[in-house]
């Protein structure tokens, strides 16, 4: 059993989060970038489709909700 308090768990929650969605937000901006690459000799293309590649960086609202989840989970019994 843990000796953590609650505030050190939810801070815990809190930075797998950022870095989850970090990862995300990079693999996004990778998987864009070669579909940009791949695309780019073969065609023009519009900047509504560029757009729909590029991901929408996340904000701070995004994590704490995301982290609301898996405190969720980890307090499901």
């Amino acid at each position: 059993m843990s000796n953590k308090s609650p505030f050190e768990i939810r801070l815990e929650i809190l930075k797998m989060t950022a870095e989850l969605m970090q990862a995300e937000y990079a693999a996004s901006v990778e998987f864009a970038q070669e579909m940009f690459d791949s695309v780019k000799d073969k065609t023009v293309m519009t900047s509504a489709q560029l757009d729909k590649f590029v991901p929408k960086p996340f904000d701070f609202n995004d994590m704490v909700e995301k982290s609301k989840k898996f405190y969720e989970f980890v307090n499901a019994k």
